[in-house]
């Protein structure tokens, strides 16, 4: 972008946006009412961060918390910035958008009423605290979340049953796929545009094939353990066909399963037909005596 017109952008945003730098605030010019708030910690020297932890207490005094939409804290952020930003964010009920990266502690030492955040459309949570697990059923109570980024913490836990209640989920990363295959009841996120893994599994209710039917925003899908699939009916509750977004697919059999089926996979396979604008797709594992047709 030009010098110029990106001189203009931060004077046009500068009524609504603000970006904390221990080198950029000036805090006679802030506008008290300002909605989206970065803050940018950099691995500088020690005189620098005081300067912004001083620059963020007389901040508090200026800005008012209640009306912020956004917060974003970029860098590495030790424990000598807990006290500060959780009495900074004490009062920060009406988030939408809220990334906290890289993290060491826990994230309601800063943002002490997180349980509250019922607005959020937004959350980014790249901390490195493995003590985490228990946000995972509060987040379940945050209808309206739209992105939700996971950081490694999360790596090997669990989600709860009722994560199925974040209907309005358009994305939801994670550090590794597997952790898609979780979600019970995943036919009620209608609007997910992604579900790298879903894992058919008729012995336990909310993994059946008819969870798929409804899923029609869907860009990218993965299903594996189709030898659970054994009819035509089964498999044409998945409704691939009607998903015309669907980009790319991945369709799975288990390769150490013990025992096959050729003419039942075929009979599969040949009714899991998608849409005929699907850009790649990608069999695995089958052992059907022929091709589909399709």
């Amino acid at each position: 972008m030009h010098d110029l017109l990106h001189n203009l952008a931060l004077q046009v945003a500068s009524h609504e946006c603000l970006t904390v730098h221990h080198s950029s605030v000036r805090l006679e010019e802030i506008n008290p009412n300002i909605h989206h708030l970065s803050i940018i910690i950099d691995d500088v020297d020690k005189i620098s961060l005081e300067k912004l932890k001083r620059q963020l207490r007389k901040l508090k005094t200026s800005l008012n918390v209640k009306q912020l939409h956004t917060l974003m804290l970029f860098g590495e952020v030790d424990e000598s910035f807990v006290s500060i930003l959780g009495d900074f964010f004490r009062e920060a009920n009406a988030l939408r958008v809220l990334r906290l990266d890289k993290i060491s502690f826990s994230v309601e030492s800063i943002l002490h009423n997180f349980s509250a955040l019922v607005h959020l459309r937004y959350l980014y949570l790249g901390t490195k605290c493995e003590r985490e697990m228990h946000l995972l059923l509060i987040i379940s109570r945050f209808y309206h979340l739209r992105i939700l980024y996971l950081g490694s913490w999360c790596q090997n836990c669990h989600l709860p049953k009722e994560f199925s209640n974040l209907v309005n989920m358009r994305r939801f990363y994670t550090p590794a796929d597997e952790l898609h295959s979780d979600i019970v009841n995943v036919g009620k996120l209608k609007h997910l545009e992604e579900l790298m893994v879903f894992r058919v599994n008729k012995k336990f209710e909310g993994f059946e094939p008819c969870q798929l039917e409804h899923l029609t925003e869907l860009r990218e899908l993965g299903i594996y353990n189709l030898e659970n699939i054994h009819t035509i009916e089964e498999a044409a509750k998945t409704n691939l066909g009607e998903n015309i977004h669907l980009e790319r697919l991945t369709l799975d059999w288990d390769n150490e399963r013990s025992n096959i089926e050729p003419g039942v996979e075929a009979v599969v396979l040949e009714s899991l037909q998608p849409h005929r604008y699907l850009q790649e797709l990608c069999i695995r594992g089958h052992k059907g005596s022929s091709c589909p047709a399709w």
